[in-house]
Parts: C-alpha cells; sequence; structure tokens
C-alpha cells in the first residue's frame, strides 16, 4: 500500500491518494497533512542543517570582532544576518514541534471524550481500508490513463468508466509509477519507476 500526498486532483483540489492491489482513494488533505506538508516545504531537515551551517559562518566575522574589542554597534550589524538565521531554526524547529505534539496535547486535555468513538477517529485519524472509502476507485473501474509530464510537474491523466476524467498532478516521478502497477498498459506516456 502506497500513499502519496501533496497531489493535485483537477477537479478535486489537494489530495491524498492511497493505493492498493484493488485500485485507490482519493481523500480529502487533513490539516495533518497540510502542516506537515509545509514543514516540509519550509523548514525539511536539510535546509535546516544547511542553514545551520551558514549561521555558524556568518557568526565567524562577529566573533572576530568581539575579540578585538570592535564597537557594538559594528559587532551586532555583522552579527544580524546569523541571527535571522538563527530565527529561521528556531522557527522551523518549534513548527516541527507543534506539529508533532499537537494530538498528544488534545489527548491529554481531552480525555474525557475518548469515550466518543468518533472522536476517537478524528483525533487519532483512524481511517477504514482503502477499497471501503467514499473516495475509492476499483482498478477495474479505470479505462486509460495517460502520463505527461510539464517541468517539475508530473501528470497522470485517468478516464473512468463512468466517463469521468480526472487529472493527479504532482512533483516528481512517482505519480506514474505507482499507477503503472495499478493499471499495467492501459496507462501510456513516459513511465517512470515507483520509489
Amino acid at each position: 500500500m502506497a500513499e502519496m500526498i501533496a497531489v493535485r486532483a483537477e477537479p478535486g483540489g489537494r489530495v491524498v491518494l492511497t493505493f492498493c492491489p484493488e485500485g485507490y482513494a482519493a481523500d480529502r488533505e487533513t490539516i495533518g497533512v497540510r502542516v506537515e506538508r509545509w514543514n516540509e516545504k519550509y523548514f525539511n531537515t536539510l535546509r535546516m542543517v544547511i542553514v545551520l551551517g551558514v549561521t555558524i559562518l556568518l557568526s565567524l566575522p562577529g566573533w572576530i570582532l568581539r575579540a578585538n574589542d570592535a564597537s557594538a554597534t559594528l559587532y551586532w550589524t555583522v552579527l544580524a544576518p546569523a541571527g535571522l538565521c538563527l530565527l529561521y531554526i528556531v522557527i522551523g524547529f518549534l513548527a516541527h514541534l507543534v506539529h508533532g505534539a499537537t494530538p498528544w496535547v488534545l489527548t491529554i486535555v481531552t480525555l474525557p471524550f475518548l469515550v466518543i468513538r468518533r472522536y476517537r477517529h478524528w483525533l487519532f485519524a483512524v481511517q477504514p481500508p482503502v477499497w471501503q472509502r467514499r473516495g475509492f476507485v476499483p482498478a477495474a473501474g479505470i479505462r486509460q490513463g495517460w502520463v505527461t509530464a510539464d517541468g517539475a510537474e508530473t501528470v497522470v491523466t485517468v478516464l473512468l468508466a463512468d466517463g469521468r476524467q480526472v487529472r493527479y498532478v504532482s512533483e516528481g516521478g512517482a505519480l506514474p509509477g505507482t499507477f503503472a502497477k495499478l493499471i499495467g498498459p492501459r496507462l501510456s506516456g513516459q513511465v517512470t519507476p515507483a520509489r
């Protein structure tokens, strides 16, 4: 079972595609997935490590000035870019911390409500199996699929058995490979293997 986030469906907006051998489900993006995508876009680990290295490099001239007893104004002027980089790192760390801790804080604060099944499912994002979801499309219900690449975006257009056409737009090349595993030779265009 594969899950793909950051997919835009036309029509439908942002969705999470979950694939299984019987078909796939296109579920709307939840708040947690949006925050996760936002964190990955602006505060991913590689970027945070690079900014940390830049912060260290930018702070070196300030420490040299400090050792040579330069004026406070010059010292803080030289350290300002390093301070902004450090602020970026702190904001990114807090964003990741809040995203990871929010469900547990909600659990502790709303402990008495956990006896309500619907609330528990909402809080812990429990979903039914893929084939029982409302947006499930069986593999047999797909007539044809086309793959096109437009720069960094990959587009998979699917023609369903009822005549509807749905376009799924994603960055990277994993989407066509996953659809190729699902519908096989009914997918035409350039197909890249799923990762």
